[in-house]
Protein backbone atom coordinates (compact mmCIF):
# COMPACT_ATOMS: atom_id res chain seq x y z
CA UNK A 1 0.00 0.00 0.00
CA UNK A 2 1.66 3.78 -0.66
CA UNK A 3 -0.07 5.27 1.90
CA UNK A 4 -1.56 3.77 4.89
CA UNK A 5 -5.30 4.73 4.84
CA UNK A 6 -5.94 5.35 1.37
CA UNK A 7 -7.41 2.30 0.37
CA UNK A 8 -10.47 3.81 1.66
CA UNK A 9 -9.86 6.54 -0.40
CA UNK A 10 -10.08 4.33 -3.88
CA UNK A 11 -11.33 7.77 -6.02
CA UNK A 12 -8.24 9.42 -4.92
CA UNK A 13 -5.43 6.93 -5.79
CA UNK A 14 -5.49 7.87 -9.41
CA UNK A 15 -5.22 11.21 -8.61
CA UNK A 16 -2.75 11.41 -6.07
CA UNK A 17 -0.59 8.99 -8.46
CA UNK A 18 -1.15 11.29 -11.27
CA UNK A 19 0.44 13.93 -8.94
CA UNK A 20 3.49 11.62 -7.72
CA UNK A 21 4.28 11.72 -11.30
CA UNK A 22 4.10 14.81 -12.35
CA UNK A 23 6.16 15.77 -9.06
CA UNK A 24 8.66 12.96 -10.06
CA UNK A 25 8.70 14.55 -13.82
CA UNK A 26 9.47 17.95 -12.14
CA UNK A 27 12.24 16.80 -10.50
CA UNK A 28 10.33 17.71 -7.24
CA UNK A 29 10.78 15.24 -4.45
CA UNK A 30 6.99 13.95 -3.11
CA UNK A 31 7.93 15.16 0.26
CA UNK A 32 8.56 18.53 -0.87
CA UNK A 33 5.31 19.12 -2.88
CA UNK A 34 3.05 21.26 -0.79
CA UNK A 35 -0.19 19.80 -3.04
CA UNK A 36 0.95 16.44 -1.74
CA UNK A 37 1.41 17.02 1.68
CA UNK A 38 -1.77 18.84 1.93
CA UNK A 39 -3.34 15.40 0.41
CA UNK A 40 -1.18 13.12 2.27
CA UNK A 41 0.40 14.51 4.84
CA UNK A 42 4.54 14.21 4.29
CA UNK A 43 4.55 11.26 7.23
CA UNK A 44 2.53 9.15 5.88
CA UNK A 45 3.96 8.69 2.00
CA UNK A 46 5.74 6.15 1.71
CA UNK A 47 8.43 6.02 -1.74
CA UNK A 48 7.58 2.79 -4.10
CA UNK A 49 10.46 0.40 -4.11
CA UNK A 50 12.06 -1.13 -7.10
CA UNK A 51 12.10 -4.90 -8.19
CA UNK A 52 15.34 -6.14 -6.99
CA UNK A 53 14.97 -9.35 -6.09
CA UNK A 54 13.61 -12.81 -6.55
CA UNK A 55 11.00 -12.02 -3.77
CA UNK A 56 9.93 -8.86 -5.80
CA UNK A 57 9.41 -11.04 -8.54
CA UNK A 58 7.37 -14.00 -6.98
CA UNK A 59 5.52 -11.42 -5.28
CA UNK A 60 4.40 -9.66 -9.41
CA UNK A 61 3.87 -13.26 -10.73
CA UNK A 62 1.79 -13.83 -7.77
CA UNK A 63 -0.59 -11.24 -7.77
CA UNK A 64 -0.75 -11.06 -11.50
CA UNK A 65 -1.74 -14.72 -11.73
CA UNK A 66 -4.20 -13.97 -8.92
CA UNK A 67 -5.60 -10.83 -10.85
CA UNK A 68 -5.87 -12.85 -13.73
CA UNK A 69 -7.78 -15.80 -12.03
CA UNK A 70 -10.70 -13.08 -10.58
CA UNK A 71 -10.87 -11.47 -14.51
CA UNK A 72 -13.59 -11.84 -16.35
CA UNK A 73 -12.03 -12.00 -19.96
CA UNK A 74 -9.15 -14.18 -19.33
CA UNK A 75 -10.25 -16.44 -16.29
CA UNK A 76 -11.84 -18.62 -18.81
CA UNK A 77 -9.26 -18.75 -21.29
CA UNK A 78 -6.57 -19.72 -18.52
CA UNK A 79 -8.83 -22.12 -16.20
CA UNK A 80 -11.17 -23.20 -18.56
CA UNK A 81 -8.72 -23.92 -22.31
CA UNK A 82 -5.78 -24.15 -21.56
CA UNK A 83 -6.48 -25.84 -17.81
CA UNK A 84 -3.42 -24.29 -16.36
CA UNK A 85 -1.86 -26.56 -13.62
CA UNK A 86 -0.98 -23.48 -11.53
CA UNK A 87 1.36 -25.39 -9.24
CA UNK A 88 3.25 -26.42 -12.50
CA UNK A 89 2.70 -23.06 -14.10
CA UNK A 90 3.79 -20.56 -11.50
CA UNK A 91 7.31 -21.58 -10.92
CA UNK A 92 7.93 -21.23 -14.70
CA UNK A 93 7.03 -18.05 -14.90
CA UNK A 94 9.25 -16.84 -11.62
CA UNK A 95 12.24 -18.31 -13.70
CA UNK A 96 10.94 -16.15 -16.95
CA UNK A 97 10.32 -13.01 -14.93
CA UNK A 98 14.04 -13.53 -13.38
CA UNK A 99 15.68 -13.65 -16.07
CA UNK A 100 13.65 -10.94 -18.04
CA UNK A 101 13.93 -8.08 -14.74
CA UNK A 102 16.98 -9.39 -12.84
CA UNK A 103 19.02 -11.26 -15.40
CA UNK A 104 18.97 -14.67 -13.42
CA UNK A 105 19.21 -17.18 -15.93
CA UNK A 106 16.65 -20.18 -15.28
CA UNK A 107 14.12 -20.03 -17.35
CA UNK A 108 13.99 -23.29 -19.93
CA UNK A 109 11.08 -23.59 -22.67
CA UNK A 110 10.06 -21.84 -25.56
CA UNK A 111 6.94 -19.87 -24.32
CA UNK A 112 5.17 -19.18 -27.82
CA UNK A 113 4.13 -22.38 -29.18
CA UNK A 114 1.89 -23.13 -25.59
CA UNK A 115 -0.57 -20.25 -26.93
CA UNK A 116 -1.17 -21.02 -30.12
CA UNK A 117 -4.09 -23.21 -29.23
CA UNK A 118 -6.06 -20.50 -27.60
CA UNK A 119 -8.51 -18.49 -28.64
CA UNK A 120 -7.47 -15.04 -28.20
CA UNK A 121 -8.32 -12.27 -29.70
CA UNK A 122 -6.39 -8.90 -29.39
CA UNK A 123 -8.51 -7.50 -26.76
CA UNK A 124 -7.21 -10.92 -24.75
CA UNK A 125 -3.55 -9.67 -25.16
CA UNK A 126 -4.70 -5.94 -24.36
CA UNK A 127 -6.22 -6.93 -20.71
CA UNK A 128 -2.94 -9.27 -20.29
CA UNK A 129 -1.03 -6.01 -20.59
CA UNK A 130 -3.80 -3.74 -18.32
CA UNK A 131 -3.61 -6.32 -15.49
CA UNK A 132 0.48 -6.66 -15.72
CA UNK A 133 1.52 -2.89 -15.59
CA UNK A 134 -1.47 -2.32 -12.90
CA UNK A 135 -0.25 -5.19 -10.62
CA UNK A 136 3.51 -3.81 -11.18
CA UNK A 137 2.44 -0.03 -10.39
CA UNK A 138 0.64 -0.96 -7.65
CA UNK A 139 4.06 -1.81 -5.55
CA UNK A 140 6.95 -0.86 -7.74
CA UNK A 141 8.55 2.00 -9.67
CA UNK A 142 11.69 2.14 -10.96
CA UNK A 143 13.71 0.80 -13.60
CA UNK A 144 13.50 -3.05 -12.82
CA UNK A 145 9.15 -1.99 -12.76
CA UNK A 146 9.86 -0.45 -16.65
CA UNK A 147 12.10 -3.27 -17.84
CA UNK A 148 9.31 -5.90 -16.47
CA UNK A 149 6.25 -3.34 -17.90
CA UNK A 150 8.66 -3.11 -21.02
CA UNK A 151 8.95 -6.26 -21.48
CA UNK A 152 4.98 -7.35 -21.03
CA UNK A 153 4.39 -4.95 -23.32
CA UNK A 154 6.74 -6.16 -25.76
CA UNK A 155 5.63 -9.95 -25.47
CA UNK A 156 1.83 -8.81 -25.98
CA UNK A 157 2.76 -7.28 -29.34
CA UNK A 158 4.73 -10.23 -30.10
CA UNK A 159 2.50 -12.85 -29.67
CA UNK A 160 -0.56 -10.75 -30.54
CA UNK A 161 1.39 -10.13 -34.00
CA UNK A 162 2.00 -14.18 -34.72
CA UNK A 163 -1.24 -14.83 -33.91
CA UNK A 164 -2.50 -12.68 -36.45
CA UNK A 165 -5.14 -10.77 -34.26
CA UNK A 166 -2.97 -7.56 -34.64
CA UNK A 167 -2.22 -5.50 -37.66
CA UNK A 168 1.05 -4.35 -37.92
CA UNK A 169 1.30 -0.16 -37.35
CA UNK A 170 3.87 1.96 -38.51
Amino acid sequence: MLWPGLATFADDVVAVRRELEAAAAAGVSALQSPRLAKRVGPRELVTMGDITTEADVKRVVDEFYGAIRRDELLNPIFSDVAQVDWAHHLPKMYAFWNQIVLGIIGYTGAPFPPHTKLPVRQEHFTRWVELFHRTVDADFAGPGAKRAKDAAASIAHTFAMRLGVMEWRF
